[in-house]
C-alpha cells in the first residue's frame, strides 16, 4: 500500500480533502519528547537521542537540520588519510558480490545520487563490479596496501553531511534479537507479535504536492470517513485494538517484544525446537520517542541497564514506560532471512542503516570513528576500538533521520546485542562513487571537515 491511498470505507468526495488537510497540520513540527538526561530543556535536541540502554554517560546528538534534499546531504572530498579495514575482506567480496546480483534482479534502482553527481544503474553498477575487481586481487595482507591506493585511485569519495556541519555522524547499533516464544497466550508470553493490519493506510504527500517529497509517508486509518491516526502502542497491547482480528504470529514477553520491534527483526524459538525469523513488514505511523528521561535516569541511578531495571517493576509501572512510546512495528516471516529494507540479508559489521529520504540504498561506503572505553564497574565490553572499514547501505531505522545519524548492524544473538548495545559515538561516513572517467566532468576537490 505504499505511496497510495488504500480505502476499503465509502469514498465520499470530501474524503481526500479531510485527509491532506489533517495531515498537513501533522507535518508541522512537532514537540519532541526528549531523552537527554544531561541537557536543560532550553537545549533540547529537535529530535530524540538513541535511547541509553547502559548506565554510561552519552553526548546527545543534536539535530541543527536536515539536508535539504540528497544534493545537500554530502559533498566530494579528498579520500581519507589511511584507507584501512578491521574486518574480512573475503567476506565483503562475498558480501557485494549478492549485492550487485540482487540489485540486477530488481526493477527500479534506476538513479543514485551522491551530492553533485547522479548516475544511472548500470553506471553503478559497473563501478561496484570494479570494485570487487579489484578486491578479488587481495590474496594475503600484503596486497591490502595496494588494493586500498587503487580504490583511492579509482574512486571518489562523497562525505556525509553531519549534525552541523560535515564529518560529524553519530553512530549507533542494532542487531537481531533471539528471543522466545509460545503459539498461545501463557504466563510469561502474554504479549502478541502482530501480522500488518488491513486497515493500516500509508499517506504519501508528495503525490499531492511536489513540496513534501521529502517529508516522511504518513500511516493511519478511516474512522466515520475521515483518515485519522493509526492506535497506538498502548492502544494496541493493552486496550486490545486488534484483538480478535487474526493478526497474532506468536506471544512473548513483552519486554522482548518491545526490543524486537526497535530493531526491527529477530528470531522467535518454540518450545519444540522451531523457529521463525520475523522482519519488519510495516509501523504504526506514531514517532519513535524510546525510553524516557525518567527511567534512563532510574536506571542510571542503580547501576543498572534500562531492560534490567524495567524487569524489576511490577507490570504497571513496566508498562508505564513501555508505552510512553506510540510507536508500534507489525512483522511478517522471512523464509530466508532477508531483514533490511533494500530485501537482502544484513551482514554482521558490515550492513548501516540511514535516512533513505537522502542516502541511496544499495551502496558502497566507508565508515570510521574513534575507540570508546567505560568504566569499570559496568558490566559491558571494557571498550569499543576505532572503526575503519567498508560498509553497505541496506538498511533504515524509525529514530535513524537526518544526515548525521548511522545505525552499525552487528549480527543475531547475545554477543551482537553487547555491541550494539555501547556503541554510541561519533564517526564519519563517506560513500564511494565511479570517478567519471572524462577530466573535464572533475568536481573540485575539498578537504574532509574543511
Amino acid at each position: 500500500m505504499t505511496g497510495s491511498i488504500a480505502i476499503k470505507h465509502s469514498k465520499q468526495s470530501y474524503l481526500l480533502l479531510c485527509v491532506v488537510g489533517a495531515f498537513l497540520i501533522e507535518c508541522q513540527p512537532q514537540k519532541q519528547f526528549c531523552q537527554c538526561p544531561e541537557v536543560p530543556p532550553s537545549s533540547c535536541p529537535k529530535l530524540p537521542s538513541p535511547e541509553v540502554p547502559l548506565p554510561v554517560p552519552l553526548p546527545p546528538p543534536v539535530v541543527e537540520r536536515l539536508p535539504k534534499d540528497r544534493k545537500e546531504a554530502m559533498r566530494l572530498v579528498s579520500a581519507p588519510k589511511e584507507l584501512a579495514d578491521d574486518l574480512s575482506l573475503p567476506d565483503l567480496l562475498v558480501a557485494i558480490e549478492q549485492e550487485i546480483v540482487f540489485l540486477e534482479s530488481q526493477p527500479g534502482y534506476e538513479t543514485w545520487v551522491f551530492g553533485d553527481r547522479v548516475l544511472g544503474k548500470q553506471e553503478y553498477l559497473k563501478g561496484l563490479r570494479r570494485f570487487v575487481a579489484l578486491l578479488g586481487q587481495v590474496k594475503t595482507d600484503l596486497d591490502r596496501p595496494a588494493f586500498f591506493a587503487a580504490v583511492e585511485q579509482e574512486f571518489d569519495f562523497y562525505e556525509v553531511f553531519g549534525q552541523k556541519d560535515f564529518g560529524q555522524t553519530f553512530i549507533t547499533g542494532y542487531y537481531e534479537p533471539v528471543i522466545k516464544g509460545s503459539a498461545k497466550k501463557k504466563k510469561g508470553k502474554p504479549q502478541a507479535l502482530y501480522y500488518k493490519p488491513d486497515d493500516l493506510v500509508v499517506l504519501d504527500l508528495s503525490l499531492f504536492d511536489g513540496k513534501y517529497k521529502s517529508e516522511r509517508k504518513l500511516r493511519g486509518r478511516v474512522k466515520n470517513q475521515q483518515f485519522v491516526p493509526y492506535f497506538t502502542r498502548e492502544e494496541i497491547d493493552e486496550k486490545g485494538a486488534l484483538r480478535k482480528k487474526d493478526l497474532e504470529i506468536c506471544f512473548v514477553d513483552p519486554i522482548d517484544a518491545y526490543n524486537l520491534q526497535t530493531e526491527g527483526s529477530g528470531i522467535v524459538e518454540f518450545e519444540d525446537g522451531t523457529s521463525i525469523h520475523l522482519t519488519a513488514a510495516d509501523k504504526n505511523g506514531h514517532r519513535y520517542t524510546g525510553y524516557s528521561r525518567e527511567l534512563v535516569r532510574k536506571a542510571r541511578g542503580q547501576g543498572l541497564s534500562v531492560e534490567q531495571l524495567l524487569r524489576s517493576l511490577s507490570k504497571k509501572e513496566m508498562r508505564k514506560f513501555l508505552d510512553e512510546n506510540p510507536s508500534y512495528v507489525f512483522f511478517t516471516k522471512s523464509e530466508h532471512g532477508e531483514n533490511t529494507t533494500l530485501g537482502v540479508s544484513a551482514k554482521g559489521g558490515r550492513t548501516i542503516a540511514t535516512d533513505a529520504r537522502f542516502f541511496p540504498k544499495g551502496a558502497l561506503g566507508f565508515l570510521i570513528s574513534s575507540s570508546k572505553t567505560f568504566p569499570a564497574d559496568v558490566e559491558v565490553p571494557a571498550s569499543v576500538p576505532a572503526i575503519s572499514r567498508f560498509v553497505l547501505d541496506e538498511d533504515t531505522g524509525g529514530k535513524i533521520l537526518g544526515g548525521g545519524r548511522v545505525d552499525l548492524f552487528f549480527g543475531t544473538g547475545k554477543e551482537a546485542k553487547k555491541q550494539a548495545d555501547v556503541t554510541k559515538q561519533w564517526g564519519i561516513l563517506y560513500y564511494l562513487v565511479p570517478k567519471v572517467t572524462s577530466a573535464a566532468e572533475k568536481i573540485e576537490l575539498v578537504s574532509p571537515q574543511s
